[in-house]
Formats: structure tokens, sequence, C-alpha cells
């Protein structure tokens, strides 16, 4: 079976500095030695090299049912309980000892964890070169998100609903609000066992990104809400240079087990498995977008021998979930895959063929088609990390590493790997959930995403389903419960969409009267209902009507609070300026797409499209284009009614525009 015990845990500890009071273990072996990479060259950070030693610490979320340790320095997770829990901490039932922090234990106080550890990942192309950083790289101990200075900058801010709770503050939005700031401003990175330059593949200090990292994380006491913590991000670029093509990654590296599991590899390290679910039943015969990547045990078993559910199975599994991006049409890639000291073919993840032929074409490295030390897993260097971000992946679950590539030949995957078997009845495995691009952020811009971070009870429900079934993935997956992860997943997003985050209204576009229309002195206003996000906010709107196009105040007049999308009122000769506000009980706001104007002449307007004049736009003026346009018949009255697409021309574009909007829920005439 395993061949390999989890080496970076059976190496030796170095405390980093007494002013730091963690631990963080490393490997024993000789950093080996990287080819330096050639590359264009930008001018330092203008933050230049770190002051003085910064004040990491450790907080855990330590009142939902699921217990997680938060940082301020990019990273989750405590290493099984290697880090500890900095002093003072609002929930801490210890505040002037600094204990062992849990890492993501459920249930509470149970001793059986989800996760080793995790970080954030940051990569941004800066004049045309890569660069990434991360909290957390996984293998080579590098870490490069740092809170400002020493104690008592960055250190972490507690606030509480709780009134009783000395933290409570009326600011907070939950039981617990864990915030923490850090930075990734510098060359240097003193807390690390080493430096990138010493083993990574760029050969170079690492290249900050220049950017403040914002990170409000959230916990509930409360039946159905106990079991997830909600994390929001804000990243703003504090330097001087533009980051284009941003992607966000959060690397997860499980080690499913019992805290008092000896020896640890067998059952912990060694036996997890990762999957993806895109979509999910979640009620009878609806089934649902879901995006959650998971990992749990391979068999829910903590001891060797075991038949029976013990109190050292983890038959749970953890879950990541994106709840909010500023754009809803991002990429998101999953990928998971296997570091190994031994190289290839044990450092190992799934690949789509076509993206080895991407990889090459950007790889710095001089390995090809493959990742530095020539191996298909671990993403050695800024360019690799960037490149699995983006690569716009959903690799299979684990469990069917031996069957995947050849049951699905149509998507195009790498054979399965020589070492398959071993992968996929579970191994010592780690994914990435990554989204983007965001185009840009401007210096002194920022940008706003959440995620949530979820247990799911009882993936396993059988005890004997993997001695039963090890060798018919097919037949492990289909005894797996994910509706607990599921449940909870979409509870975190409607929590954080209804009370964390309020979005506003979506857009809408004006639709009567078009521009450049006659009108009678009584106009009659229409456009289209603007929905809004979350379901149980009420939209109103504010219509604004102007004798010039800024809408001076003095010149505007302002009907607020309008209940429907349609309003009258009567208004003197003359051209006016008119635009509409939707607003959410909460506050959130759109404005409408366009700005139209319109004369009142006394004459009667028709909305566009409605070319043959009959107060309704239907089939009839489909025709009634048709016919203009190619039997002679007449013209529009006045023509532009017939200007569907507002493209200043009246030709086949607009029947087109016309019968989308009509059959194909296309959008209304003049509504780009």
């Amino acid at each position: 079976m395993k061949v390999l015990y989890k080496e970076r845990i059976s190496m030796i500890v170095l405390s980093l500095s007494v002013l730091i009071l963690i631990s963080l273990a490393f490997s024993n072996v000789s950093a080996r030695s990287k080819k330096a990479v050639g590359e264009a060259k930008r001018v330092e950070s203008i933050h230049g090299h770190i002051p003085a030693l910064p004040n990491p610490q450790q907080r855990v979320h330590r009142v939902p049912d699921v217990q997680m340790c938060m940082t301020n320095w990019g990273f989750m997770g405590s290493q099984m309980r290697d880090l500890n829990e900095s002093f003072g901490g609002c929930f801490n039932p210890n505040p002037g000892e600094e204990l062992p922090a849990p890492s993501f234990e459920y249930p509470l106080g149970s001793g059986l964890e989800y996760l080793f550890q995790g970080g954030i990942w940051i990569g941004a192309k800066i004049n045309d070169s890569i660069y990434t950083s991360v909290g957390c790289d996984g293998w080579l101990w590098i870490y490069e998100l740092w809170p400002d200075g020493p104690a008592p900058l960055g250190c972490i801010n507690e606030r509480s609903i709780i009134p009783t709770v000395p933290c409570y503050s009326p600011d907070a939005v939950s039981h617990q609000d864990i915030i923490a700031v850090y930075t990734d401003t510098s060359a240097d990175i003193p807390l690390c066992p080493w430096q990138p330059e010493e083993v990574d593949w760029d050969g170079r200090k690492h290249y900050p990104l220049d950017v403040r990292v914002t990170q409000k994380s959230y916990s509930w006491d409360i039946e159905g809400l106990d079991k997830f913590i909600i994390a929001e991000y804000t990243i703003e670029n504090i330097g001087s240079y533009l980051l284009s093509e941003v992607y966000i990654g959060f690397y997860m590296d499980t080690d499913i087990m019992h805290i008092d599991e000896n020896p640890y590899g067998a059952f912990g390290a060694w036996d997890d498995i990762t999957g993806f679910l895109k979509d999910f039943e979640v009620s009878p015969g609806n089934t649902q977008e879901v995006d959650i990547a998971w990992a749990a045990d391979n068999d829910g078993h903590g001891r060797a021998g075991e038949t029976i559910w013990t109190e050292f199975s983890p038959r749970s599994v953890l879950g990541m979930k994106v709840l909010h991006t500023p754009n809803r049409d991002l990429q998101i890639s999953y990928n998971w895959w296997i570091s190994n000291m031994a190289g290839h073919p044990k450092d190992w993840g799934p690949w789509i063929a076509s993206n080895q032929d991407v990889w090459e074409s950007m790889n710095p490295y001089g390995s090809g088609n493959l990742f530095p030390d020539n191996v298909l897993g671990t993403p050695g260097g800024d360019v690799s990390k960037y490149f699995i971000m983006s690569n716009g992946e959903f690799d299979y679950d684990q469990i069917f590493s031996c069957v995947w590539p050849d049951d699905h030949p149509d998507e195009g995957w790498l054979p399965p790997s020589p070492e398959c078997a071993d992968l996929a009845d579970g191994y010592d495995t780690r994914f990435l959930f990554s989204f983007g691009p965001f185009d840009q952020i401007t210096p002194g811009d920022s940008l706003i995403f959440a995620v949530a971070y979820v247990i799911g009870e009882t993936l396993h429900v059988d005890p004997q389903n993997w001695q039963h079934s090890s060798n018919i993935p097919e037949e492990v997956y289909a005894n797996l419960y994910f509706t607990d992860l599921v449940n909870n997943a979409l509870m975190a997003e409607r929590v954080y969409h209804d009370i964390l985050f309020n979005d506003p209204p979506d857009p809408f576009c004006l639709l009567f009267p078009p521009k450049k229309a006659f009108t009678p002195r009584v106009v009659r206003f229409d456009w289209e209902t603007a929905t809004d996000p979350n379901v149980f906010d009420q939209v109103k709107y504010d219509l604004y009507v102007s004798t010039a196009y800024h809408f001076p105040p003095d010149q505007t007049t302002i009907d607020s609070d309008l209940t429907i999308s349609e309003h009258v009122k009567r208004l003197d000769y003359g051209t006016y300026y008119w635009k509409v506000k939707a607003k959410d009980n909460r506050g959130a706001e759109t404005w409408s797409n366009q700005i139209r104007y319109f004369m009142v002449t006394g004459m009667h307007a028709l909305p566009i499209g409605d070319l043959n004049g009959d107060g309704s736009i239907d089939i009839g003026d489909v025709v009634f284009s048709i016919n203009y346009l190619y039997k002679s018949g007449p013209a529009p009255d006045p023509l532009e009614v017939g200007d569907c697409n507002c493209d200043q021309v009246v030709d086949l574009g607009d029947v087109v525009y016309l019968i989308n909007y009509l059959f194909k829920d296309g959008p209304p005439p003049c509504c780009p």
C-alpha cells in the first residue's frame, strides 16, 4: 500500500522566533538546487524590505459546532494543533495560556480534525510578468503574507453580537467575528525556515504584489448555522502597479483523522479522498448547480481493523463554496494533486491533455509540458501556481483515478497514473479551489469576495462500504451521503446574501418614452422591473426627470419610493431627460442602463418596436417591419420606432432583435 510517510511531519521542528511563539515544521532534506529563471524584472516594491518581525496570531472560531483556526497571515488551520491559539481571545477557555489550537474540528470536543493546513493564493500579471503570493505554498514551507510590523500592530480583532461577552460590539454581525489584516509588501519573508530563492524554482527573492488583505470571518451558535464559517476577503492594491488578470485560489491540505492517531500516517494523511460537486439533486426532480469542493476520509474509519463506527471515526466531509465575487461570470477551477518527495510518478495530479500545450507555451522552468522537477502534481514556482489557478479544469473525483480517463475519452484527460490504484483508495491529497480572472485592480482599488468553509455530517453511512465496493468506485460513490454538506453550503450562501452582504438589484432598461420621442403633456413612464438577488428584499424606484442632461437639483424632479415599474406625470412643453434608480430596503441601489430624452409637444409617442402603432409589441410588428423592408410596405411613423437595436438604422438586424425579444427572452427594444 502506502510507501512514504507524511515526510513533512516526521522532520524536525524549527523554532523560528520567540517573538512569534509558533512552530513551523520543515524538512531536514537539503534544499534542492533550483534553476534561476530569466524574466523581465520589475522595480522592487515601493515598500522595500520588512522593517521588523511581524506579529502573527492564531484565533479559533469556538462558537459553532465546527472549530476552525484562522490567522492574520493568510493561513488556515493549525497543522494538526502544532500551532497554538494566541494569548487572549474572547471565547478562548484559557485566554492567559497558549494552548494547541483546533484546526478544523468537528464535532466540538471530539478530537476529529478535517484540515491540516490551508492558505489563500493570489496571482496576477504586472507589466505582463506573472507573480503569485501565497499564505501557504503547502510543500516548501513558504509563507508570503504577513501582518504589519511587530505587536501590537496587525493584531487580530474579535467582535460579537452577544451583549454579555467582553468583545461585544454593535458593529458585530455574528456570534464571533474574527477580523485580520495582512499584507504582501516585502521581498523578504523572514519567518520562513528558508527563503524562496533557496528552494523554489524562480531562483529569486519573492516579488510582492503590494496588496492588503482584510479578512473577516463569521460564525454562529445557532442550530442550522453552526456547521460553517463564512469568510469575506477584501484585496486592496496598495502599490503603484496595475494588477491585471488576477486569480484567487484556496489551497487545502486536509489530513482527516482523530488527533490522537498514532502513528500519524496510515489512517490520517494517507487515506484522504477529494472531489467536486458541480450539480446536485437538492430535492426530488430538482437538480441545482452547487459548485462545492470537498475532501473526506476514504472510508470513515480511524483505526486499523475497524468494522463499526467508533469515537475515532471521521465520518464527515469538509467542503468549500464560493459565496460571492464581483463578477458572477468568473471561471472556476478545481485541481487536486499528490505532493511526494519521490517525484514522478507519485507526485501527480489529473490533467486535461490540451492544458499541457498551454502550460508548455508559458513554462519558464525548462521542464517542457510538466511542472518543475518533471512532475504532474506539485506546482513549483510562481508561474506554475498561476497556471493551475487559471487552467479552467474540474478534475475528476479521486476515487475514479483508474477509470475516469478511459470511461470519458471525449473529455481529453491524460492517461491514469501508474500509481492510480494507490491514489483511488485514498492518499495524502490536497486540492486548490480557484476563480478569476478579475480584469484588473488599479492602485487604490479593491475587490471583495466571500467563501464558506463547511462541514457535512455523516458522509459515510455504511461502515463496510469501502470493503464491499473498493474496486467499483461507482458503488462507493453511490453510498456517500452529500446531502448535509450541500444543505449547509447553501445555507451559508443564503446567510451571506441575506444577512452579511446586500446584493443590489439587477440591471434594468428604460422602455418608454424612448429616445427622441414626441409625447403629450401627460407622460407615461415605463421601465423594466428590477429583480433583487436577495429574494426577501423589496425593490422600490426613484424616477428622475430633468430639463438638463446632468440632472442639476434645481432642474430635476424626483418621484420617490415607487412600488411598480411605471409612473404617469404631467409636464410642460419642452425637452426632458429621464432615468430611474432601483433600490432595496437595505440601501443597495442600481441605476437604469440608460438616460433617455424626449420632447413634450402634444403629439402621441409610440414605443420603439410598436411599428404598426396598435399600442402593443407583438408578431404584427415583425410582419410590419418585413413588409416595409422587403415588400415596399409603409414605413413606421416615426421611423425611429423601427430601430429596435438602436444602431441608428432600420434594417434586418432590427427584425432579428425584435424576434429575439418576443420569442427567445432577448432584451427589450433599445435595451443593450
